[in-house]
């Protein structure tokens, strides 16, 4: 199963960090500039040597590509934190877009729609299928308890995930009555 291959890949992490003293690196997936959840979890990052985070603009393809979207999340973003944290997944030279994958131990996501909402190579199962230890943080309050129990916390690719955030005790409760984990 994912959750007995995550126990061995953060051994693999500890051991990593202990003996030859390399950073954890951690991909922070997002796609708009008003939907980042894992802000303060990614600025926490920032003042901790352990890690080597960065932020990837991914499309959002339920409404058709918007690549203004992706520009003003990037905008917004390296405005924020710089150049060197935040990369766009979309190469407009070849006019294609980019798997960062390679090299990450550690993906946020803060959607659990998975193809409706975003190209394969920028979702949980992609993630978790290369044995990176995924984190959902839901990008806003799941206080409709109709929506949140019938399609996102019964999202398959939560069952994937390392590690799942949320808001309340009332929240964690649902979570533990509908999730299929």
């Amino acid at each position: 199963s994912y959750h007995v291959r995550y126990r061995s890949k953060i051994k693999t992490l500890r051991k990593r960090v202990s003996e030859k003293n390399q950073k954890i690196k951690v991909a922070f997936l997002v796609t708009l500039d008003n939907r980042f959840s894992a802000k303060p979890l990614f600025e926490k990052m920032l003042k901790d040597d352990l890690f080597d985070q960065f932020i990837i603009i991914i499309p959002t393809v339920s409404w058709g590509e918007k690549f203004h979207m992706m520009e003003k999340a990037y905008t917004r973003f390296t405005d924020l934190y710089g150049k060197d944290y935040v990369l766009s997944s979309y190469d407009d030279t070849q006019k294609t877009f980019i798997d960062y994958s390679s090299g990450v131990d550690i993906a946020v996501f803060d959607t659990p729609y998975e193809t409706s909402e975003t190209y394969e190579q920028y979702t949980i199962a992609y993630y978790a299928g290369k044995q990176i230890l995924p984190i959902f943080i839901p990008y806003g309050m799941m206080s409709d308890k109709v929506w949140s129990t019938s399609h996102v916390i019964t999202a398959e690719s939560l069952a994937l995930c390392w590690k799942v955030f949320v808001e309340t005790k009332d929240n964690f409760d649902d979570f533990c009555q509908y999730s299929i984990m």
